[in-house]
C-alpha cells in the first residue's frame, strides 16, 4: 500500500479545487468541510465522468445520441433474433449508465441542478430507445405477433425481486468502480449484469406489436434497474468518503430528503416486483402439483405440454401421449383439485401413441 503524503491529505483552497469540482455550486461547502488533495482529485474524476458539462458538453451528448440509436438497434434486432449474444453486445454499447450514476452522484452531492440534467438525459436516452425499438419491430418483426413472441422478448416483460436484487448488486458495483479506478476494467461485467438497454427496446417492440401489458412490465423492468442503481451508487460512494463526512453533515437534511424520495420508489416499485415473484413460485409449484397428479391418474401417461394460468379458478391446458385404455379426464381434474386443494378448469389433447412393424426379411 502507498502511504499518503502530506499533500495529498492538505486540505485545498478555492484556487486549488480541480475544474468540474470548481463548477459546482456546492464547492464553497466542500471547501469549508475540508476536502483533502486526494479526495477532490478523485472526485473531480467522478464528476468528469458522470456529468455532460463543461466544454465538451455537446460532443458527449451527441456521442450519446448515437449510441442509445445503434444499442437500441442492435438489441431490438437480437430481440427479435431471440439471440443472447447479440443482446450482450448491445448491453456493452449502450451508454446509459453513465447519467444514472449521475443521478446518483447528483444525489450524493445535493447538486439539484446537476440532478435535473441527468435524469432529463437518461429520460431522454430511454424515450429515443423506445422509439427506436418500435420502428425496428415496424420493419423487421415479420410474423411475430404477441402470441409467439421470442424468449429474449419475453423474459423481460415480467421483472421479479430478484431483478431488483441484479440491479442494486450493479448498483454497489458501479458506485465502486467509479471510486476505484483501477478497477475500471471490470465495468463491462457491469453493463452486461443490469440490463438498461434491452427492456427499453422491449417496450418499442410491444408497443409496436400492440401488446401493452407486455410494454408495461419491460418499462417496470427498466425502472427497477434505474432506481436501484441510483440507491445502491449513491451510497457505495457514500461509504467509501470520497466525499468529507463534514459535508455529509451540514447537508444531513438535503440527503435525507433525496434518499427518502429514492427509498419511497423502490418501495412502489418493489410492490409488483413481489406479487410477479409470488406468483411465479405459486405457478411452479402448482405445475409440480399437476405433473405429479398426471403420474398418479396414469403412469403410463407423458406430458408433451403444459400450461396454467390463473383467474377465478385454474387453468390447465395440457397435452398427454397415452394409451387409448386410460382413465376419464374428470377422474384426473378430481386428482389435481385433491392434490392442490384448488378447483380447476382442465383441458387436454390425447395423443395416442400408435407403433407398427415391417420387415421383407
Amino acid at each position: 500500500m502507498v502511504p499518503q503524503t502530506d499533500s495529498e491529505n492538505r486540505p485545498v483552497t478555492a484556487s486549488e479545487l480541480p475544474e468540474a469540482i470548481a463548477s459546482l455550486s456546492i464547492s464553497p461547502s466542500l471547501i469549508e468541510a475540508g476536502i483533502t488533495n486526494e479526495e477532490a482529485s478523485l472526485l473531480d474524476y467522478i464528476v468528469d465522468q458522470v456529468y455532460f458539462a463543461g466544454s465538451e458538453r455537446n460532443e458527449r451528448l451527441i456521442r450519446f445520441g448515437i449510441l442509445i440509436v445503434l444499442s437500441t438497434m442492435i438489441a431490438a434486432f437480437g430481440l427479435l433474433a431471440d439471440s443472447v449474444a447479440v443482446v450482450i453486445g448491445a448491453m456493452l454499447v449502450a451508454p446509459l449508465m453513465t447519467p444514472i450514476l449521475g443521478t446518483a452522484v447528483s444525489l450524493l452531492l445535493t447538486e439539484a441542478d446537476r440532478l435535473v440534467a441527468s435524469a432529463r438525459t437518461v429520460a431522454a436516452g430511454a424515450a429515443g430507445a423506445i422509439a427506436v425499438g418500435w420502428f425496428i419491430s415496424f420493419i423487421g418483426s415479420g410474423g411475430i405477433t404477441p402470441s409467439n413472441l421470442p424468449g429474449e422478448v419475453l423474459g423481460r416483460t415480467a421483472p421479479g425481486l430478484l431483478d431488483l436484487g441484479i440491479a442494486i448488486a450493479a448498483g454497489l458495483t458501479g458506485g465502486y468502480l467509479m471510486v476505484d479506478r483501477k478497477a475500471a476494467a471490470s465495468a463491462a461485467g457491469v453493463a452486461i449484469a443490469v440490463a438498461l438497454v434491452p427492456p427499453l427496446a422491449v417496450v418499442g417492440i410491444c408497443l409496436e406489436l400492440g401488446a401493452y401489458k407486455l410494454a408495461a412490465g419491460a418499462l417496470l423492468l427498466f425502472s427497477t434497474n434505474f432506481v436501484a442503481i441510483v440507491m445502491a451508487a449513491s451510497a457505495m460512494i457514500a461509504a467509501s468518503r470520497v466525499i468529507p463526512i463534514g459535508f455529509l453533515r451540514v447537508r444531513f437534511k438535503q440527503l435525507r430528503a433525496g434518499f427518502l424520495a429514492v427509498l419511497a420508489a423502490a418501495i412502489v416499485i418493489a410492490v409488483p416486483l413481489a406479487l410477479h415473484t409470488r406468483n411465479v413460485i405459486e405457478g411452479e409449484g402448482f405445475r409440480r402439483t399437476v405433473a405429479r397428479s398426471v403420474e398418479e391418474w396414469d403412469p403410463r401417461s407423458v406430458i408433451i405440454s403444459l400450461d396454467t394460468a390463473t383467474d377465478a379458478v385454474w387453468k390447465v391446458n395440457l397435452q398427454l401421449s397415452t394409451d387409448e385404455d386410460r382413465s376419464a379426464t374428470w377422474q384426473l381434474a378430481e386428482i389435481i383439485t385433491k392434490n392442490s386443494g384448488r378447483p380447476v378448469d382442465l383441458d387436454v389433447r390425447f395423443v395416442t401413441e400408435q407403433r407398427d412393424r415391417a420387415s421383407t426379411r
